[in-house]
Order: structure tokens, then sequence, then C-alpha cells
């Protein structure tokens, strides 16, 4: 059996560990029944430096596996994907798949997850021969758009499969493979559009752990690969006795197909027994889906029935494992005795726990960590009269009865078969034939892909080579981070009247900082490929060297402090909470974006080490980052340009107090406008203060006291007088006849909606139009909606094909005229300018 420890002598499993750890290719670890697939999961679990977390296709998978299932880590739906590239495609009657464009339009993934997904290395899928090519095509298509990486599978994260594509297929419903045909050869992961276009490393362990005798494990490898030879047919019916029933205490298990029988079986047998009927609850904490349960939510037992453990002795003695057999011999006292064969004394168990994990990233260290969300107590045992193959797969048994004479799935004959020690240990119910094996011929020629020793140690050498260079090349990259600060622009254009002008030219400033240092990053990384495709190993390391002190000493470590500057001491500030979250939100990220490079700079000053680059990768503590835009906050004396600074920080810490007592935001009370207007125009009296914006009669009666006396101090010692007279007329209240008369005496207006039109056919786009004509960008937007529906310009030249495929499925049936429904749906990932051109643009189809 595999146990926690690997064995030192297995030189494969260690090459694939190496491969693992310090390479970034995809890998498909695989190998036969006991060959140590899930030793080598743990071991990877405690001894890689990556960023790694774990999911399965099903939830005992998962919990086992000690990770989360793929759907929800990945937020998918159970509908089938299709790897579509048509964004318009329309579903047939019954079909209920969902396209690349429905899966990221619709995806409700929180800010938390997405954050674990970027800093993710290295994702493990185990029981890989259970996932379907869909569900692999969907969870590359969401880790590229979370990722920010379009180009590299699975967003540059490598991802290691685990499993036996020999044991038990995915499950493939037929309803589901009329639509699926039409994309993919085959079911299974490895047909994917991913891995056929980035074919992993296959590595097969082959040392085999659960059987000794070379005769029997001829006769698996005959059954694995569905070519039994006579002397194989006739040496395993050998084993056929329908009329075998051992003594009770031999403590044979029956391996059956069916579900049904299982319980009927067990059921049977635990009725024989006399005595009492003993019922252990499981003790369930927290969030634990019942489709998760590792054992029996009740356990039934007798004294004398026959009971399998499920899960391998945590403590030094280890006196059980997964799938060993045994008697309750008593129970008292919360504890149950298990007598095992070959065992001179009892097996005292008592409770063990499975815990749920769900994946979190520190927000000091951003490292990922587990944190438990859910237990599942109960007693490691399950009735043992008879178990399914499916619920047998990993499991150990010296011995058996094997039922599969009418398996129904691919590989359950394997399955069954190999659960056993040794062929005498095994006793066949019903007779084997050739027709039950049907392993599937696409499984037998890819597992032909899988490298010997002496390959995969070349392939290595030349997979650990190209991740030195991809190292390299992400420390100086820069392109997430353009793309950060490009998110924060279009977030402040979209919301342009709740941010200060100065917002603006700072965001501008940054981008133009940022895509300078991109470029010489785009460069760098070009003289980097040409070295190690020109240079042996030792003069290669010697130049590398070379290039990235100076490359660090010279340019990124200055640059890189003078984008952390920008950042701190940005200029941005709003009146809103909600969008002072969010802006804060973002600003922290990409202070962290560029604050870990320069982190990891400062550890290779003395050259290129990949070790020293994983470990300082490991090590980065983010730094304290105090910036808050809210105007309550530490930047909001940044904002004005005020002729009198010090009243205003006096209005704003009335201000910031009277909304301290009352908890209610600031534009409440007094928005930074106001503060800005009172400071610079001194309003003295109550219908001076009507005159600053922001200021009604209600809110004059609540806080204008308190201003007033603020300000009239101010002046008072300074020997001001009031300037609300010098307000432009633009801002003042138009409240007389006069002004009525003025206002109805002004030149009839220009059509606004046709100037913006003709700025757009001069080749300018959105924001230039915006910033021209003093608007903000959703008005312009408004504008150029109208030309689209009008049908005089394509949506496309406003709108990229990207952004139009996120929003085009939620206009599908949609008749109502707000973009709030869709926007809420969407999230940032639009604008609210953006739906509403989309919406034209449906509206001119439907037309």
């Amino acid at each position: 059996m595999s146990g926690f420890t690997p064995d030192s002598n297995n030189k494969l499993f260690f090459l694939a560990a190496q491969m693992v750890n310090h390479s970034d290719r995809h890998i498909f670890l695989t190998g036969k029944a006991g060959t140590g697939k899930t030793t080598f999961l743990k071991y990877i679990k405690n001894n890689t430096h990556k960023q790694m977390a774990i999911v399965a296709p099903t939830g005992v998978a998962a919990i086992n596996a000690g990770g989360v299932t793929m759907h929800s880590f990945f937020q998918l739906p159970v509908a089938p994907f299709i790897p579509d590239d048509n964004p318009f495609g329309m579903r047939q009657d019954g079909d209920n798949s969902t396209n690349q464009l429905q899966l990221l339009s619709t995806l409700k993934m929180n800010g938390e997850k997405k954050k674990i997904i970027r800093e993710l290395e290295l994702l493990v899928i185990d029981e890989v021969s259970m996932v379907r090519c869909d569900t692999l095509d969907a969870i590359d298509a969401v880790m590229r758009h979370i990722r920010r990486n379009y180009l590299q599978a699975f967003g540059g994260v490598q991802v290691l499969f685990i499993g036996d594509l020999f044991q038990l297929p995915p499950v493939t419903p037929a309803h589901d493979w009329r639509i699926l045909n039409q994309f993919y050869e085959g079911p299974y992961f490895f047909n994917s559009r991913v891995l056929e276009r980035n074919k992993p490393v296959c590595i097969e362990l082959i040392k085999i752990y659960r059987q000794q005798e070379e005769r029997f494990i001829e006769l698996l490898n005959q059954v694995r690969n569905n070519r039994l030879d006579a002397t194989g047919l006739a040496l395993l019916n050998e084993r056929l006795d329908p009329d075998f029933n051992p003594p009770k205490e031999e403590g044979y298990i029956r391996l059956v197909t069916r579900n049904a029988k299982v319980d009927t079986i067990n059921a049977a047998e635990l009725e024989q027994l006399e005595g009492r009927t003993y019922s252990f609850p499981a003790e369930i904490k927290g969030d634990f889906s019942d489709k998760a349960f590792p054992a029996d939510e009740t356990l039934k037992l007798k004294i004398g029935a026959q009971v399998m453990f499920i899960k391998n002795d945590l403590d030094i003695a280890k006196r059980y494992f997964n799938g060993k057999i045994g008697r309750v011999v008593n129970v008292k006292n919360d504890a149950i005795y298990v007598q095992c064969d070959n065992d001179a004394d009892e097996i005292e168990v008592k409770t063990t726990t499975w815990d749920n994990i769900r994946y979190t990233l520190d927000a000091t260290t951003r490292q990922l960590k587990e944190e438990v969300v859910g237990s599942f107590t109960q007693y490691p045992l399950r009735l043992a009269w008879a178990i399914t193959v499916h619920k047998s797969q990993g499991l150990t048994f010296e011995k058996a009865i094997i039922d599969a004479g009418d398996a129904f799935e691919k590989g359950q004959v394997y399955v069954s078969l190999s659960r056993c020690t040794t062929l005498e240990g095994l006793k066949l119910h019903t007779m084997i034939r050739n027709q039950s094996l049907f392993s599937d011929s696409r499984v037998i020629a890819f597992s032909e892909q899988n490298l010997p020793p002496e390959k995969l140690s070349v392939v290595f050498s030349q997979a650990e080579h190209d991740y030195t260079l991809r190292q390299i090349q992400q420390l100086f990259e820069y392109t997430a981070v353009q793309a950060q600060v490009k998110e924060l622009g279009a977030y402040l254009q979209e919301h342009a009247s709740s941010f200060n002008e100065e917002a603006f030219g700072w965001q501008q400033k940054l981008q133009e900082l940022i895509d300078a240092v991109q470029d010489v990053a785009a460069k760098f990384q070009a003289q980097l490929q040409q070295l190690f495709v020109q240079l042996t190993q030792q003069e290669l390391m010697e130049k590398i060297n070379e290039r990235v002190i100076a490359a660090i000493s010279k340019y990124f470590a200055g640059h890189n402090g003078q984008l952390l500057q920008q950042i701190r001491e940005t200029p941005v500030v709003t009146d809103s909470r909600m969008k002072a979250a969010d802006t804060n939100e973002m600003l922290k990220e990409l202070f962290i974006a560029i604050d870990s490079k320069q982190y990891i700079m400062e550890g290779l000053t003395a050259g290129w080490n990949s070790e020293l680059y994983s470990e300082r990768r490991k090590n980065y503590i983010v730094t304290r980052f105090g910036v808050n835009v809210y105007a309550a906050g530490n930047n909001a004396a940044k904002l004005p340009d005020s002729p009198h600074p010090q009243l205003y920080s006096q209005l704003k810490t009335l201000r910031d107090k009277i909304c301290r007592q009352k908890d209610i935001p600031v534009y409440l009370v007094a928005s930074s406008v106001t503060l800005d207007e009172m400071a610079r125009y001194l309003p003295l009296t109550e219908d001076d203060l009507m005159r600053i914006t922001g200021f009604g009669p209600k809110r004059v009666e609540q806080y204008g006291d308190e201003f007033l006396q603020v300000i009239q101090a101010y002046c008072d010692a300074k020997a001001l007088h009031s300037l609300v007279d010098t307000i432009p007329a633009a801002g003042k209240k138009k409240t007389t006849k006069s002004a009525a008369k003025q206002e109805k005496d002004k030149p009839v207006k220009i059509n606004t909606k046709q100037v913006s039109f003709d700025l757009f056919k001069q080749g300018k786009d959105i924001i230039t139009i915006a910033q021209e004509r003093n608007m903000a960008i959703s008005t312009i937007e408004g504008h150029l909606a109208h030309y689209i529906q009008l049908g005089d310009i394509d949506i496309l030249e406003v709108m990229d094909q990207e952004k139009l495929s996120l929003i085009q499925p939620h206009l599908e049936n949609y008749t109502e005229t707000a973009a709030g429904p869709i926007k809420e749906k969407l999230g940032n990932q639009v604008s609210f300018g953006e739906i509403r051109l989309a919406m034209a643009w449906k509206n001119r189809e439907v037309n």
C-alpha cells in the first residue's frame, strides 16, 4: 500500500517532484493502482515553495485530497461548457450549455477569490480521470480572465494532474455528450482544447507497492490495457467460485457495481446478527455539504459486524489503514473496539474529523492559507460486507470477492481487481469476460505518451532552463500593472462626477510612468530571450547576472520607487464611501504589485538566483499602505488649491466630527466642493450660505450656525470680508424674475449630440471628446449611442469585441431601458455607458 513517507529509492517519484518545483510545465502524474499517487500529492503539498491549491471533481474526493471542489473554487456552472469562438451562437431547444462569453459575463467571484487565483502558482487537480474535457476548458477560461493573462494556458499557472485514466471515467450523460461531441473527440480531460494545444509532460509511477506477485501484476496490466490473453483469462477465472461463502471471521469484502446491491447486502448481514444495534450520529459543524460526507451520517453497528477502516491511522502506532477489514468486538466508553486478522490486540477506534476548507489570502504575507469552514466528525468505519467499486477506488484489501460481471463503466473491472494485495486473496463471484473490460482506445493511445525516466531527465533539464527565463521575465514584466492602472482610470472616468479634478491628471501621469517602465521592461526581456538562445549554460548565467544587476541598479529600482511614491501621494478624493472603498482597494493592489517586485529585486542586487527569487517572493510582507481617498480620510487635505487652506482644514474637521457623531456620509453634511466654496467665498450669513453649493434651507437649519461660527472667527482674525457676491453667475441660484427672463432669452441650443458625432467622425475617441467638451464620458457615450441606434456608427468603433461579448448575453429578452440590472451582474467589468452603447446596438439589430 501507499504510505505517507516516500520511498527514497523511487527515483521517478523524486524526478517528478523536481519537475513540479523547478519548472512550470503542466504535468500529468499517473500510475497503476498502488504506485503512490496519493503519497506524491501529500509530498508536494508539504515540500513546495509555490502558492498551491488542490481541487477535485467531487466533494468526497476533495475532502480526501485536502482541497475543494473544482466547481466551487472556480464558480463553474453544472451545464456543459462550449469552447465556441462565436460569441453570439444561439442555443437549440433543450440545450442548457454555456459558452465562454456567457460563463465570464455571469461569473460571480468576489475580490478575495480573484486575489487567490492571481497569486496562484500551482494548481493540483486530483482524480483527474473523472474530470470532463469541457470542465477543464472552463477552468482555463476563468483563470485567463481573472489573471488578465489571455495568452497562456490557465493564465500562466502550472497545473499538476493526478489520476489513473484506466480507472473510473468522467460522468458524461447522453444529452450532454450530444452537445459536446460537436467540439470534442472524447470526454476525457486530455481531449480539452487547452491540453490539445499545451501538451502536459506525462509521468507514470511504475513501482507497485500494493502487489508483489509478478504474475498478478502482469495479469492486472493486461486487464488495465484491455489486452487480456488466453493465459491471463484462464488465470483470472481460476479464481471463479460463485458459491464461495467464507466464514465470517475471515473478513472477505464483496465488491459490486451497484449502490443498491451494497445496501441490501450490508443491511441483511447486519440484521442477521443478534444483540443491540448501536447508532453513532456524526457531529457536523459549520459548512459541510451532505454530498461530501466521507462516512455515514449515522453509523449503525452490532457486535460482530464486519467493518472497514476508511482513513489511515494518524497515530505513531499506525494500527490501521484505509481499507483494512475487521470485526466489531466491543463498544464502551465512547470507543469502538475492532479485531483484525493477524493482529494480536484489539484496536480501540475513536472518532476522527474531516475538515472542509476554503482557501484564503493572508492580507499581510499574500500567502494562500487553508481556513476550516466546516467539519465532519465520525468513527472512521463503514459496514464492509460489501462496497461499490466506485467507493473502493484508492483502497487496499487483503481478501475480496469480486462481483463485477455486470460492469457498466470503463475501468470498473480493473479498479476492483487491483484493490487486492494478492491473487490468493481474490475470489470471483461472476465470470469476467473480455467484453466487460472495454478500456477506451483513446485512453490507451494517450497513456503511451508517458515518458521513461531517461527521457524525463532531458525534458526536465530543458524545462528548468526555460523556467529560469520565465521567472526573470515575470519579475521584469509590468503589463499586469499597466492593466491595473487602466482599470483605475476607467473607474475614475466612469464616476467622474464623484472625484476631484486632480484625480484625472494624476492617473494620467501614473499611466505615462508605468507605460515607460513597461517599454524598458519589454526591451530588457527581448535581450534576455536572445541570450537564452545564443549562449551556453555557463556563459548564460554570467551574462544574466550582469544584466540583472545593471537593470535593477540603473533603472528598475529607481522607477519602482517613483511609482510607489506617485501612488502614496495620490490626490484622489471622493465624497462617496462606496467609491472610496473601491478606489482604495485598487490603489492598494496596485501598490502591492509594484512593492512586491521592489522587495524581490532588493534581494537580487548581487545577481540572479532562482532559489532566492522564490524565497523573496514567499517571504514578502505587505508594506503598510495608509492611503484613504474618502473625503473624511487622510487624503482630503490634498483636495483644494484653496486661498485659505487653514480655514478649509477647520471646516473639514468640523464636518468630519458631525459625520462621526451622526454616523452619516460626508455628502449629507458638506461635500468637498461645499467645503472648498465656503473656504473660498467666506459666507457670513444664512443667506450667504444658501448660495454655496450643497446648502439648502434644511441643511442651513441643521448645520449652518456651526459652520458660520468657524468662518466668522477666521474672518475676524484675518480682517476678511465675505466674497459671496463674486461667485460666478452659473453657480448662483436663479430665484428672481430677471433670472428667469435671462433664461428665456437665451439663444436656441445647438445640437450637442451632433457636435459629439462630428468630433467622433474626425477620429477622436470618447475620452478626448469628453475632455474637449468638458463633459462626462457617460454623456458622450449617450450622444454616440443615439447614432449607433440610427446605424451611423458601428458598435465595434466605440467598444472592443470582448466588452460587447460580456454584455450581449444579458441583452437577450431584456426589455427594460435601465442599465442598472445588467451592471449589477457584470460589476466593474463594464461601465454604465458601455451597457447603454450595447443596448443601442441591440435596438438597432432588433428594429
